[in-house]
């Protein structure tokens, strides 16, 4: 199925990457003392992961041998969570999640080429083989799946401590007066 439709999907990955892009990047100018919402965080990674998933799954059940939807949903349920902490600005742990659901998703596909004991996971026949292969993909996935959602149900205590941790600094400038020396002046009280 060539023409338009394959562009318009290839039109809105690129759309959905870049937005990816855009979103997380820090800039230049940005205020370092305004903490992050953990609501954004929030819909950033549950957004960045149903979207990519619901879109992969519907280009599947319109094809079934449809590589390019289950790459699109692989790809939202492995980058997807992390959304979220990049945009709070913990790409460590964004990446942590990332190489965890990317760990699984590969062990899944070895393991599974490896029950199968073909190099294509294509050709399904009707014998035990597999049914063993798609047990292997369905746990593997149910895995990786449930990796994202830990990753996406954390991402807000995890903004919270991290605004807590980076960004308190409260101080205070009070008028003093000063018995001993009789004198006025400034007092600074800095709370960490």
């Amino acid at each position: 199925m060539g023409g338009p439709k394959s562009n318009w999907g290839k039109k809105l990955l690129l759309t959905a990457v870049g937005t990816f892009i855009v979103q997380t990047a820090p800039t230049i100018a940005q205020d370092y003392y305004n903490p992050k919402s953990e609501k954004a965080a929030e819909v950033l990674s549950f957004f960045g992961t149903a979207v990519p998933v619901a879109f992969g799954v519907w280009q599947v059940s319109r094809e079934s041998n449809n590589d390019y939807g289950s790459f699109v949903a692989a790809g939202g349920l492995i980058l997807g969570p992390a959304a979220g902490y990049f945009y709070a600005d913990m790409p460590r742990r964004g990446l942590i999640g990332m190489g965890i659901r990317t760990i699984l998703f590969t062990g899944t596909l070895i393991t599974a080429a490896a029950v199968d004991n073909s190099t294509s996971l294509k050709h399904f026949d009707r014998t035990k083989e597999a049914g063993e292969v798609l047990t292997v993909l369905v746990v593997g996935t149910s895995a990786v799946a449930l990796a994202a959602l830990v990753d996406i149900l954390s991402v807000r205590e995890a903004v919270k401590k991290q605004n807590q941790k980076l960004y308190y600094c409260d101080f205070t400038l009070l008028p003093a007066y000063f018995t001993q020396h009789q004198a006025g002046s400034l007092q600074l009280r800095l709370a960490f």
